[in-house]
């Protein structure tokens, strides 16, 4: 008898536990405020045409750079949007961690030959998309004329 007792008891007590714990850590801090940015750009050892600062400075240009601002005002799918406008970032993923950090996750796009003709001097990637050319990274690759 008061073994089922001790075992009923047990079981309310996790239940409770479980339900507070749930409710009490997975409270919206949308009011927070953003302080720290996480910026991952894959490939940037092959490619080195944008990087951590090129992306910040976007970002800034068009007002979604998110350190100061309130969680709940920074909208990721605008980043993502505006970062995959540019013609050397292949895909972009935005994201906000459980300690309220925004993540960004960007991944370049690898040229595999350079066009120099007469009317174009660009790069084109394994999937046919042109980037251009730039002066301040050149690629060693094979040219097209």
């Amino acid at each position: 008898m008061i073994k089922k007792v001790l075992i009923t008891l047990l079981v309310l007590g996790l239940g409770t536990y479980f339900v507070a714990a749930i409710t009490l850590f997975n409270r919206s801090s949308d009011d927070s405020i953003c302080q720290e940015v996480s910026l991952s750009i894959s490939d940037s050892v092959r490619a080195g045409f944008i990087g951590s600062t090129e992306i910040e400075k976007i970002l800034r240009e068009k007002n979604l750079y998110p350190i100061g601002k309130r969680v709940k005002d920074i909208n990721l799918q605008e980043i993502e949007k505006t970062l995959k406008q540019n013609p050397f970032i292949s895909t972009v993923t935005c994201y906000r961690s459980a300690t309220d950090k925004i993540c960004i996750e960007a991944t370049q796009r690898i040229p595999v030959l350079r066009v120099m003709t007469e009317g174009a001097n660009c790069y084109l990637d394994g999937n046919g998309h042109i980037m251009p050319a730039t002066n301040s990274t050149p690629a060693h690759l094979v040219i097209v004329t």
